[in-house]
């Protein structure tokens, strides 16, 4: 198992996590999944990633020679444990516009409306358990929504980074912009940092800039960014990742 490859997405969620998992699998040398929800144990964020059905799931694409994939968003939270787990495991950080995301996850109902178990850990800070934030736990219920999805992006995607600083030969970030772009240099730039076989030109362009997820919930209050919330985002995150 230590020997075998994979790749993992880090991202916040509403960063274009299906799309990803469906370019990754263009390339015949992987085998990708996006919703992995099942595979996650009860006790997530805690114990091994590897359990709940994970690793039966990443050998049988092991078993036939092939990188294994996926992109749940869940899977920040177990960054360091996959990392040590398997040496050979790579991760790709993608990260998204902050207003883009944050309107995103306002009109799904981050943080507001009730989202079942693995979900439910990720989408709000307290005071123990990833992401642990005392201070914003404290005052949770006095801060306004567009506050709250700030902090969800701008907490999972600065953890994500001092994931990337300890480990930088194995991450690689990729803005959710070259998902959608006309451009298929990233995508091609991505296939062979994962020493995979590139997908064909009209393949990408046949997946790329398509929307893959339809929220059931579409919270029509939020629909575009105001400047108001600027105050929300941490400047040098948005400096790091090129949205200043």
């Amino acid at each position: 198992m230590a020997e075998s490859r994979s790749v993992w997405m880090l991202g916040t969620g509403r960063c274009g996590s299906r799309i990803f998992a469906k370019m990754l699998s263009l390339s015949p040398d992987v085998l990708a999944v996006h919703d992995a929800g099942p595979l996650f144990p009860p006790s997530w964020p805690n114990g091994d990633p590897l359990q709940g059905g994970r690793l039966a799931r990443a050998k049988q694409a092991w078993d036939q020679g092939l990188v294994y994939g996926e992109s749940s968003p869940p899977l920040a939270q177990a960054a360091y444990r996959l990392a040590e787990s398997l040496p050979n495991a790579k991760f790709v950080h993608l990260y998204r516009d902050p207003r883009n995301a944050t309107i995103a996850g306002l009109r799904v109902g981050w943080t507001t409306k009730e989202f079942p178990g693995v979900d439910e850990r990720r989408l709000s800070p307290h005071p123990t358990v990833w992401p642990k934030d005392e201070e914003t736990a404290s005052r949770w219920t006095e801060m306004d929504v567009p506050e709250r999805c700030a902090w969800l992006w701008s907490s999972i995607n600065r953890f994500i980074l001092g994931f990337r600083d300890t480990y930088p030969n194995r991450c690689m970030g990729l803005p959710a912009e070259a998902l959608f772009a006309p451009s298929i240099t990233p995508l091609y730039d991505l296939f062979d940092w994962l020493e995979v076989k590139r997908s064909g030109a009209c393949d990408i362009i046949r997946v790329a800039g398509k929307k893959h997820d339809y929220p059931q919930l579409l919270d029509l209050e939020y629909v575009n960014w105001s400047d108001e919330w600027d105050q929300y985002l941490p400047r040098d995150l948005m400096e790091r990742l090129g949205y200043a």
